[in-house]
């Protein structure tokens, strides 16, 4: 039997508040380790946002892949992580769903709030100066091949050139 798929919204915190994830290589390998889990298990990344001390994932996948999806993540890039640092335990403190999208409107919503979390942490002044988010692949600027794009920016409009930008148009306004 078929387990059935959800959306939600993914978070990994930093141990103790740290910026684990504020070396621009440690973002990047990050991304390259979801990319690598993606292989082996099924699920789909729809949008990210990696800041200094937290990752952001909108994923689609089984319920009964959540755990092993989310500890894989977690574990190998503690591995990568304390291979050139003096660190003992764990490096990412929380690994977690916050929350499950019951509509497409409120997953477009939180889609939509993802790539502006930089500027509102203050990071940038426009989402598009951010590097470390899928605002890159959605506007088609950069194609990280982490995000599965098309079921996202159907959520704008059914043709996919009008939909990036009215994706684009929507920071414009902000």
């Amino acid at each position: 039997m078929k387990t059935k798929e959800e959306t939600g919204l993914f978070i990994l915190k930093g141990k103790e508040k740290k910026n684990v994830l504020a070396d621009e290589c440690d973002k990047k390998k990050l991304l390259d380790i979801v990319q690598q889990i993606k292989i082996c298990l099924p699920f789909k990344v729809y949008a990210y946002c990696v800041l200094d001390s937290e990752a952001r994932f909108i994923f689609k996948m089984p319920a009964d892949a959540e755990e092993e999806v989310l500890c894989d993540i977690a574990d190998d890039f503690t591995a990568y992580y304390r291979l050139n640092r003096e660190i003992k335990g764990a490096v990412i403190r929380d690994a977690r769903r916050a929350r499950v999208f019951d509509s497409k409107d409120k997953l477009k919503k939180s889609w939509l709030e993802l790539h502006n979390l930089p500027v509102k942490k203050e990071f940038v002044k426009r989402a598009s100066d951010y590097w470390w988010s899928s605002y890159q692949d959605y506007s088609g600027r950069y194609l990280s091949g982490i995000v599965s794009q098309e079921p996202m920016l159907h959520l704008l409009d059914e043709n996919i050139d009008k939909a990036r930008k009215k994706f684009s148009s929507y920071y414009k306004k902000r």
